[in-house]
């Protein structure tokens, strides 16, 4: 990379940035200019739309797109979500690109987007709408490569976010693209440096195509990326090409290095469906500062605009923020504001009063119990699922008390840890005692977002004798293993789940009629499919159950990835998602399916 580097330099010159296009500190977007490297920089500042004149500064965030973007496409949409939630969110031209100048033009040079970074920093943090010393940095996808590095030595970043990062390093491109392909890419990079070098001529290809091999990304499937789609990527603001001199020094930029040099707050937000996966854990488990990696749903560039991959990244990346760039007023005040949230959630249930136990949580909100015991929720996710939970406590308890031994905030002024007990009187008879220990975290609205709480497991099965197996929780149980003991290709165990026959319909994915089999066919049917795969991974959403009498209902949503083995160290990947339909008979062995129904309504990639 060295040589590279030195064979470019003529590309890019070193300065200082200067400030400069000073605009009134009011709400709104702001076009604003400034200097990289000798170079003349265009960028836009994004501030809420109640900030005037004078207010208090902002926290600020740079917004770093992936590669090949300008400011108007991926960086904007993540820059308007931030300033509506109260940040100074600045997005940029790099050099080379879009509005800002430089020459070759559509030049991706790592370095060079690297120092305007520094450079845009620099700027941002003398405009009057900002307090310098709360800035934080957001990369998405190549980008997140990019503030790394960015991070490791620049004074006024205090705080790191990447989305859908595809980081890589020698090993793992070449691993993607293969070595012959890999090798194509260098020699037409060198021969590009020499063609410049020598007659200032610059070669280009395509940046994203569906139908030209030689484009910088290429794939015959017409939805493949976000930058091919008139109503995404494609818009005026943005050329279509890509300079061919730049391959070595992309080939060659190491994203996941810098992390283990970062020391700033982090967080990650990926998927399995989103590029290298694997590297953007390794990049997180690299980061030696407070850390965070939020695990969600979604391909990868449905993190660049569309719902609910972006608002959904935006909100977590807004959090993490909010919560690393505050004053400390605001920790103060968020402090105190967890802890009375954290009392008024005992205080709702010693009341066993659910619609006011219920205004405590986010819609959003998410109750864990790790080490529930079979059959009773291990987790609630969302308020609806909370008050379909808790809605039985008034018919079923004639009493709850919950004293606090101890009461503590934490170094997240969003998050308290409680030591407690916990005494229940059953109107059955008896009573139920144990110890807890929970940790409540809460959002910016000073609503519940997460609920963890540790308890004696045993206690918990000698309180409610027999009730879980047979109940809703136990049918939950049934489907919610569905996924894992597919994944782990244990059929045997799948084989438990069912009856003897079930009413099968899967035509939607696999065609045919719907079908009575028999639950041994069926199992080894679905072992047998799943065979041409290296690895599978099911993820289901909680499911909606209706009993009536010994019958039970269910439906859900989910989607599987399907991951192939190529050869040649490649892999193909299938996805697909829909509805689920099942129904379920109760029997002295406890739940057992007698019906399933998946309605599929999405699919990518090849079967």
């Amino acid at each position: 990379m060295a040589l590279l580097v030195a064979i470019i330099a003529p590309f890019g010159s070193s300065a200082d940035a200067q400030t400069g296009g000073a605009n009134p500190a009011s709400g709104g977007i702001k076009r604003v200019k400034f200097v990289s490297e000798k170079t003349d920089m265009a960028g836009r500042l994004f501030l809420p739309a109640n900030h005037k004149p004078g207010a208090a500064k902002l926290p600020a965030v740079l917004v770093v797109g992936p590669w090949l973007n300008v400011k108007e496409q991926v960086p904007t949409n993540y820059a308007k979500r931030l300033a509506d939630k109260g940040f100074a969110a600045f997005v940029i031209d790099f050099r080379h690109w879009g509005e800002s100048g430089g020459q070759p033009r559509e030049y991706e040079s790592p370095k060079n987007k690297i120092a305007d970074i520094h450079n845009a920093l620099r700027f941002l943090s003398a405009r009057p709408e900002v307090d310098g010393d709360r800035i934080g940095v957001l990369g998405v996808c190549f980008g997140a490569g990019y503030v790394a590095a960015a991070a490791t030595d620049d004074p006024h970043i205090k705080s790191v976010a990447t989305v859908a990062a595809w980081v890589h390093d020698v090993p793992s491109v070449t691993k993607l693209f293969g070595a012959e392909e890999i090798a194509r890419r260098r020699k037409a990079g060198r021969e590009a440096v020499a063609a410049y070098r020598a007659t200032k001529t610059v070669a280009y290809v395509p940046a994203a195509s569906d139908s030209d091999k030689t484009a910088a990304m290429f794939s015959p499937d017409p939805n493949f990326y976000y930058a091919t789609k008139a109503k995404r990527g494609v818009i005026p603001e943005w050329t279509n090409r890509y300079a061919v001199l730049g391959w070595e020094e992309w080939l060659d930029f190491d994203g996941i290095a810098p992390a283990a040099e970062m020391k700033q707050p982090l967080m990650v937000v990926h998927s399995d469906d989103s590029a290298l996966p694997d590297n953007a854990r390794r990049f997180y488990a690299l980061a030696k500062g407070p850390k965070e990696l939020v695990w969600m749903e979604g391909e990868h560039t449905r993190f660049y605009d569309t719902e609910p991959q972006i608002t959904r990244a935006a909100d977590a990346v807004a959090g993490h923020f909010a919560r690393t760039l505050m004053t400390a007023g605001e920790r103060a005040e968020r402090s105190r504001a967890a802890l009375a949230g954290t009392r008024e959630f005992f205080a709702a249930l010693e009341a066993m009063d659910v619609p006011r136990f219920l205004n405590v949580w986010a819609e959003y909100g998410v109750q864990e119990m790790p080490y529930s015991p079979p059959g009773f929720p291990k987790r609630l996710d969302g308020k609806a699922a909370i008050e379909k939970q808790y809605a039985p406590l008034p018919a079923a308890y004639t009493g709850m008390k919950f004293p606090l031994t101890r009461l503590a905030a934490t170094d997240d002024p969003y998050t308290v840890i409680a030591e407690y007990g916990g005494s229940i009187g059953l109107k059955s008879g008896g009573r139920y005692d144990n110890r807890y220990v929970g940790v409540f975290t809460f959002d910016e609205a000073g609503k519940l977002k997460r609920c963890s709480e540790y308890f004696d497991p045993f206690t918990l099965l000698a309180g409610f004798p027999g009730a879980a197996a047979m109940g809703a929780d136990g049918a939950r149980t049934v489907l919610e293993s569905l996924p894992r003991l597919a994944d782990a290709r244990d059929w045997a165990g799948m084989r438990k789940l069912f009856a003897g026959e079930v009413d099968f319909d899967y035509t939607s994915v696999a065609g045919g009629e719907p079908a009575r089999v028999k639950a041994d066919d069926l199992v080894a049917g679905w072992g047998q499919g799943l065979s041409r795969y290296k690895q599978t991974k099911h993820n289901f959403s909680t499911p909606e159950i209706k009993i009536e009498g010994d019958a039970a209902s269910a439906t859900f949503t989910g989607q599987a990835t399907h991951i192939r083995d190529a050869g040649g160290g490649k892999v193909t990947r299938w996805s697909c998602g829909g509805d689920y339909s099942y129904r379920l008979a109760r029997t002295p062995e406890g739940w057992k399916i007698v019906a399933a129904k998946f309605d599929m309504t999405w699919e990518q990639g090849e079967r």
